[in-house]
Order: C-alpha cells, then sequence, then structure tokens
C-alpha cells in the first residue's frame, strides 16, 4: 500500500502510448530537415559564444547618467590633460601682439598657471601617437603656449552651487593686449590693426567607447576651440567638463575594490555657451573651464559563464518554440489529413493482401509455380470422392480384406486420370528441373512473397475525398480497394474492436482448451532477451532438453522435475508449478492413448493457412522427388487422397513413434 501511495507521487510519470515500428510520434521529412538546421544554428552560435568568452569579447554595458547640483571635483593635470593655445599672427610666441592670462579660481582665491612655449614632451607624455606628431608639426607646435611641464587644474561645482555651498573651482583664460612684456617674458609687438584677431586653442580630448574590448578610451587632439575677438569688446565662452567613469568587472560577483575603475574627462565643443560681456577695454576674450553637472557611469560586465549558458538556453528555446509550432501544426496537419492515411495505409499493405480482379475467380493466384498444378489437384479431389465414400463402405463391412486396387485401376477413366497426372509431373519436373521436395518447396515460397502486392496512394484518391465522392469498383478497382483497406484498417484500431477481439481470444481458449492444456497455455516458458542472437530458454525447458539426452519419456521428465521441486522450499509459485506438471503428466498421457483431438486442432489451423499455401503443400506432395526413390514407392490411391479428409501423412507413416528427443530437435 506505501509503495503503491508513494508510486502515485511521482511527478515524472511518463504516458503509455501504442506505437508503429517503435515509434511513439509522427515525424516528418520536412520537420528533420527544420531540426537538422536548428542543430547546426545552435552548434555554430555556441562556438561562436564560447570563443567570445574565452576572449572576453562579449561585454555587457550598463550607462548611468546622473545630473548634480552640486558637482564633484574634475583633476586635471599634467598626466591626463594638455591645451595649448595663441592668437593667429606671425611668430606669436617670440613677439607676441596679445598677452594670455591663466588663473585658477578656487572659491575666492585666484592661483596663476604660468605658461610656456609648448613641447612635443608635453604632448608625448599624454598621448603617444606617430599621427600626434604629425599633427604638431603641421601646426608648428613651438607658436603655441603650454603650461608649465607640472600643472594641476580642479573643476568643481558650478556658479549656481557656490551660492549654497563653499566648493567652486573653476579655470579661467583671458586675452588681453600686450602692453610691455608677456606673461612669459617675451617682448611685446605693437598691434596690427584688425578689426577682429583669431584665438585658436588646441586640447586633448577623450573618445569613450564602452563596447570596445581593447581600448575603451581613445585620446586625440581636438582644435576646433576658436573664436574671433574684437578689441575693445568682451566675449566669453564657457566649457563644460564631463566626468565620465568605467568600470570593469572582471568577475562573478559585483565588489566594489575588485572591478578597475578609470576617470576620464571629456569635453563637447558643441555645447559651448557663448556669452557676450559688453564693452571692456582691459580683457577682450575669455575662455571658461568649468565642471559640468552630468557625470556619466559605464559598467562593463563581461560575459559569465551563467550568462552564456543563459544566452544560449535562451536563443534554444526561442529558436524551438517558434519554429517548434510552425512544425508541430504542419505535422498535425499533415497527421489530421495525410499522414494518418499514410500510417494506416503502412499498416494495412503489412496486414493484408490485395486482389484487384472484379470477377472473383475460384483457386489460388499469386504463384505461377503453384497455378498449373491447380488443376490437376482439383482433379484429384473430385477424383478422390468416390474412393473416400468406398473406404466408408468397407469400413463398415466386417471383412478384413485390403481394397481392390487391380479393379480400380482398370478403369479407363482412372487411368486417363492417373496419365494426366503423371504427365503434368513431368513437364512441372522438366521445365523447373527441382531437385527435392525441400527446392520445390523453397522455391514457389520465395515467389509467392516475392509477388505479395502493396497499394500507394495517389492524387485521385484525395480529389474524392475533396468532392465527396465514392470510387467504384468497376472503374478503378485500386482505387476502390484503397478505400476499404484504409477503413478496414480503422476499424481494426478502434479501441472497442482490439478488446472485443481480445475477450474472443480468450472465450476460444476456454472452448479450445480443457483445464490441463489452459494451465500449459498460461505457464508456457516466457522468452529470454539475452546477449547472445539465440534467446535463451527457462530452466525447465533447458533441463526437459538435457535430460532427453538419456533417451528419457515426456512422463519421467516431468516426474523428474518434479522430484527435484519437492526437495526445495515450497511456495505459492511451486505449488503452481506442481500443478502445471501434473497437468503436462496428464496431457502427455492422452496423447499415447489418442491425438484424435489434437488432429482435428491442427486440421482447423490448416484450414486458417490458406488455399495457397495449402496449394503449395498439395503439389509438393504430388510430385516425386529423387529422393524419393529410397521410399517405396506410394499407392494410387495415396496419391489421389492428398489434400481431403482422409490424407495420407506419408514422411509421418514412416516414424515410428515421438520421443522427447525428436520433440526437441
Amino acid at each position: 500500500m506505501l509503495i503503491r501511495m508513494i508510486r502515485k507521487m511521482d511527478i515524472f510519470g511518463q504516458p503509455i502510448n501504442l506505437n508503429l515500428d517503435l515509434r511513439s510520434k509522427y515525424q516528418t521529412f520536412l520537420g528533420g530537415l527544420v531540426s537538422m538546421f536548428i542543430v547546426f544554428l545552435l552548434i555554430g552560435y555556441s562556438v561562436n559564444e564560447i570563443i567570445g568568452y574565452t576572449i572576453q569579447r562579449g561585454i555587457q554595458i550598463t550607462q548611468e547618467t546622473k545630473f548634480n547640483y552640486d558637482p564633484d571635483v574634475l583633476v586635471l593635470n599634467n598626466k591626463n590633460f594638455i591645451f595649448a593655445i595663441r592668437v593667429e599672427q606671425e611668430n606669436f610666441y617670440q613677439f607676441p601682439q596679445f598677452d594670455i592670462q591663466v588663473r585658477q579660481h578656487q572659491n575666492n582665491n585666484e592661483v596663476s598657471l604660468e605658461l610656456q612655449q609648448c613641447t612635443f614632451q608635453q604632448f608625448i607624455n599624454v598621448l603617444n601617437s606617430s599621427q600626434v606628431l604629425d599633427f604638431l608639426e603641421a601646426n608648428q607646435v613651438d607658436t603655441w603656449l603650454c603650461p608649465k611641464s607640472e600643472f594641476t587644474i580642479e573643476l568643481e561645482g558650478t556658479p549656481f552651487s557656490k551660492r549654497i555651498a563653499s566648493s567652486f573651482s573653476n579655470l579661467v583664460i583671458e586675452i588681453s593686449e600686450c602692453k610691455s612684456k608677456s606673461s612669459w617674458g617675451s617682448e611685446c609687438q605693437t598691434r596690427t590693426l584688425k578689426d577682429s584677431y583669431k584665438l585658436q586653442m588646441i586640447t586633448k580630448n577623450t573618445f569613450i567607447n564602452p563596447f570596445n574590448n581593447e581600448f575603451v578610451a581613445e585620446d586625440y587632439l581636438d582644435n576646433s576651440m576658436s573664436l574671433y575677438f574684437q578689441p575693445g569688446d568682451l566675449q566669453r565662452i564657457d566649457y563644460q567638463f564631463h566626468k565620465h567613469i568605467t568600470k570593469d568587472y572582471q568577475g562573478q560577483i559585483k565588489i566594489e575594490g575588485l572591478l578597475d575603475e578609470q576617470e576620464w574627462s571629456i569635453f563637447s565643443t558643441n555645447t559651448f555657451k557663448q556669452i557676450y560681456e559688453g564693452k571692456n577695454n582691459a580683457v577682450w576674450s575669455r575662455i571658461v573651464f568649468m565642471r559640468s553637472n552630468f557625470s556619466t557611469n559605464y559598467n562593463r560586465e563581461y560575459q559569465t559563464v551563467t550568462d552564456l549558458l543563459s544566452k544560449i538556453g535562451g536563443l534554444s528555446q526561442s529558436v524551438i518554440s517558434i519554429v517548434g509550432v510552425i512544425i508541430t501544426y504542419y505535422n498535425r496537419a499533415q497527421c489530421n489529413q495525410q499522414s494518418s492515411i499514410l500510417v494506416y495505409l503502412d499498416i494495412s499493405n503489412r496486414l493484408y493482401d490485395y486482389d484487384f480482379n472484379i470477377e472473383h475467380d475460384q483457386g489460388t493466384k499469386g504463384s505461377g509455380l503453384v497455378d498449373p498444378l491447380h488443376f490437376s489437384v482439383q482433379l484429384h479431389q473430385d477424383s478422390s470422392q468416390p474412393l473416400k465414400k468406398k473406404r466408408k463402405t468397407q469400413d463398415k463391412a466386417d471383412t478384413i480384406k485390403q481394397p481392390d486396387e487391380d479393379s480400380m485401376e482398370e478403369d479407363p477413366q482412372f487411368k486417363e486420370r492417373v496419365m494426366k497426372v503423371v504427365e503434368e509431373q513431368k513437364q512441372i519436373m522438366d521445365q523447373y528441373q527441382f531437385k527435392s521436395r525441400k527446392h520445390f518447396l523453397l522455391a514457389t515460397f520465395q515467389q509467392t512473397i516475392l509477388m505479395k502486392k502493396s497499394i500507394q496512394l495517389s492524387l485521385k484518391y484525395f480529389f474524392q475525398k475533396l468532392f465527396c465522392q465514392k470510387p467504384d469498383p468497376k472503374e478503378d478497382p485500386h482505387l476502390y480497394v484503397l478505400s476499404k483497406a484504409l477503413t478496414s484498417v480503422r476499424q481494426e484500431l478502434d479501441v472497442f474492436s482490439i478488446l472485443n477481439r481480445i475477450h474472443q481470444l480468450e472465450k476460444l481458449k476456454k472452448i479450445l482448451l480443457d483445464r490441463d492444456q489452459l494451465i500449459l497455455f498460461n505457464y508456457s516458458p516466457k522468452p529470454v532477451i539475452a546477449v547472445n542472437e539465440k534467446d535463451k530458454e527457462t530452466d525447465f525447458l533447458h533441463y526437459s532438453k538435457q535430460q532427453s539426452l538419456k533417451q528419457m519419456t515426456l512422463i519421467e521428465v516431468a516426474e523428474e522435475i518434479k522430484k527435484q521441486l519437492k526437495t526445495t522450499f515450497l511456495t505459492k509459485e511451486h505449488l503452481s508449478i506442481e500443478n502445471v506438471f501434473n497437468s503436462y503428466k496428464a496431457i502427455a498421457a492422452k496423447n499415447r492413448k489418442s491425438n484424435r483431438y489434437y488432429y482435428k486442432i491442427n486440421r482447423k489451423l490448416k484450414q486458417f493457412l490458406g488455399d495457397q499455401v495449402k496449394a503449395i503443400f498439395k503439389a509438393s506432395k504430388l510430385l516425386r522427388f529423387p529422393e524419393d526413390e529410397q521410399i517405396p514407392e506410394m499407392g494410387v490411391l495415396e496419391i489421389m487422397s492428398v489434400g481431403g479428409e482422409t490424407a495420407a501423412q506419408y514422411p509421418l507413416s514412416m516414424r515410428p513413434s515421438v520421443n522427447i528427443n525428436q520433440q526437441y530437435q
């Protein structure tokens, strides 16, 4: 009871279904092709993802942009930033017409940054690229002004945060007229009169590419910052620097202390703010570097094993689900419309033979070797009827004399029939050259199997089903037989039909077999599936074969096995097996007394073999083979009575008795 309750709790139970050809599912060629395509697609995708995982190609980016009224500090120094500035004129560094001053504003304090002539080394310390050097040479870097080799610039807060907090820092660059000496120590030159002058700047900027595995940030020199100013008018330009932070998570767990974090300062020349501040004779242009309110964080996570498996599994589920719905619908439609017909047709070709003849011919068809003998067999059966009646009359008489065969042979009609049979035998033997009865049987059965007909579907069948037409057996017998075969298979596959036939078999067992036979029938040995090709047998049958070597009878074998069982512990199985041996012993005794009952059953079985098989056996008994020369010649009565109720079983009559040794050979 407990085991039964536990079994009912199994959530992994599998449905029990019928199957055909060891298959429980209907599968189509299209489904197989699509399945192969999906398999190859998933294999290619999986290999590509695995390769990308090994080289850390797959990166997941999470971008987060924050706004702050009081942004934190952004530090620029000679290691991460450089800028160069000049006014467009000839030999500006040595003979400047304008003075440039750079001041760091920190709250209410001002700190001046000294300028010097730009050198290649200052740029190489920040950017190391051959293209940068070419760019500097083309722009005559020695005519530009750069901050000292060691400098630090802090950008923090905004003008609004200055009111609510004490932290505010920015960088201010002012251009004014050079009077005697410039801030870098060069002698001033008289200004050339123009309506406007051009201020040029070169700054180091950074381009962020978070999806690039090798180069997340690329530095470059930006010379797009330029403006025109007029003496006496103050123009102000504000450039805002954004802080960008990239965080690379290398492991499975995000821990702030175990990640690679880099900070970048980036400004966009497209987002500057230009303001006109009116007339001013002291300062004509002002450039302000300040901190932006926005900060952007890039969280770069390399693909992990779990991510890899989830991507592969997700794609697999998606493809199988989407394509599976289409293919399943196709297979279901095929199975409901055509494939069920194909399955039924396959079963029909295995179960039935077909006859497409409109007129029902008597006799056997389908074997070219048997057909020539069909007429002679019918002749012998007809001629054997008076002989049978005469034998019955002689059996009723109280005489021991044998039938007068000589008087029968003198009958001219009888002689003519016998001569015709002999002539037919000679013609068949000359034509086919059979060496033995075994050769004849093998040839005829082989030809019979090869000539088995099968039926195939046709478009005409579907058109008739489409227009609800019934096939006419006279116009198209093939189509009529096809429809009839499919209907028969559907009826036989019906559950009620199957159960009804099982009940009928149980009834037949009870009707045809007595109690002892039923016991032996129910306890027949089971086939054993073994490693060897030849299946093993049960212990009882094996023991019987071993004992048969001693020339023991059936009853003696049963007694010996029964004695062995008595020496063991008697269980319910042993007691039931004892009943089996008792029944076996009783049936063996009946065999000795009479086999009339078994003969009737065998005769019924022969009738179930069919006309064609019976005709082959009858033909094999009519023909004479070279091996028959060693056996005494059969009488005319025996030849003429083949296939009838009193047919002479000549090969069996030659055997004296059947013992246990002969039974199993």
